[in-house]
Parts: structure tokens; sequence; C-alpha cells
């Protein structure tokens, strides 16, 4: 999380905290935000097309789409001989957003077995995924995958490639990114 700090400067609004906030869309998250007001019903929610950016002097412009299927098209185009690989990826980080079915709005004590079985239900096809690469740095998630493509591999490895990034925190977030449960509210944390 942030620090939700944020500050006037003449017309200006630094906002130090908020780039963007899960659960903007739908979900338990976005019904907490409503319930304590942090989401009104005037608040707007900006869904942004990209994510992030590179611009590296020897590989080019590497660009991070919001939206999975114009990512994925986007990489097929960098790299057609991992198209297999650029596939599983995309496919993983569209079936995240299924992983909201275990944020329970009730405490452990008040829930019954049944709530846990449609949570399983609800986001069983992404179960294989968080069970595979729990414990995974993206780089391992990529060598995992099958990646070649050296141009491409460095454009990750530059984005997401510190020893101790998790690959499911990238997976998670352009899962919440794609669904557009993830936005940034207008205003800030102001």
């Amino acid at each position: 999380g942030g620090q939700l700090t944020a500050w006037t400067e003449g017309p200006y609004t630094f906002d130090y905290c908020l780039h963007w906030l899960v659960g903007t869309g739908h979900g338990t998250s976005n019904e907490i935000w409503r319930e304590i007001g942090a989401i009104q019903p005037t608040t707007e929610v900006i869904n942004h097309e990209v994510f992030g950016r590179i611009e590296d002097d020897d590989l080019g412009e590497f660009v991070l789409y919001c939206d999975m299927d114009r990512w994925e098209a986007y990489l097929k185009g960098l790299a057609p001989e991992d198209s297999n690989a650029i596939h599983k990826l995309c496919n993983m980080m569209r079936q995240a957003n299924k992983a909201d079915a275990w944020s329970f709005e009730n405490p452990p004590e008040f829930r019954s077995l049944w709530d846990y079985f449609r949570a399983v239900f609800k986001s069983a096809t992404f179960l294989p995924v968080v069970g595979r690469y729990k414990t995974c740095t993206c780089r391992e998630l990529m060598k995992d995958l099958g990646f070649q493509n050296t141009r491409l591999l460095g454009f990750l490895d530059k984005m997401f490639g510190k020893d101790d990034f998790p690959a499911l925190a990238l997976i998670m977030v352009m899962g919440w990114q794609h669904a557009k449960n993830a936005g940034y509210l207008k205003g800030g944390s102001r």
C-alpha cells in the first residue's frame, strides 16, 4: 500500500500514493471501498490503456498494455517465435481475476464449507497457476513458459527481472488491469 499522501501546490495536486487501486470495478474490495466512502457514485475511475512503457537505447520501445488481447497481439508482433509462450502468459493474466472468489465478505469463523466450495468452483481454472507459480520469480516464469526471443526477454527482464519479483504479482496485477478492476481514482487519495 501507499502512504495516502497527497498535497496541493497552487493548481497542482501531487499524489504520492495512488497509481491504481484493486477493486475499482467489482468484487468484495469494491463493495468495501463503497461502504467506507472511498469510491462514491460520483467517483470517476480511470482505466489506463498502457500500464508501462520502456524506451531503451539498445532494445528500442516496449509497451505493456492493460488489455491482454491487445498486449498478446503486440507481443506476437515482436516475437512470433514465442507465440505459444505469449498466449499462455496472457491467458494466465486473463484468468487471474477469478482469484477474487477468495475475497470473502465475512470473517473465517462465519464462513461455511459451502463458501469455500463456491470459491474453489469459481476459481478452478486459475488454481493450477497459483499452485505452479506461487514461489516463482518472473525470470523463472519466463523460462518455464519457454520464451526464446532475446529482445522480448530483455524487455521483460528490465521491467520485471529483479531476482525476487514474484511471478504471481505480475500475473495478478495484469489480470486486474485487464478486467478493469484496478483503476485510478480521479482526484487520487484526496
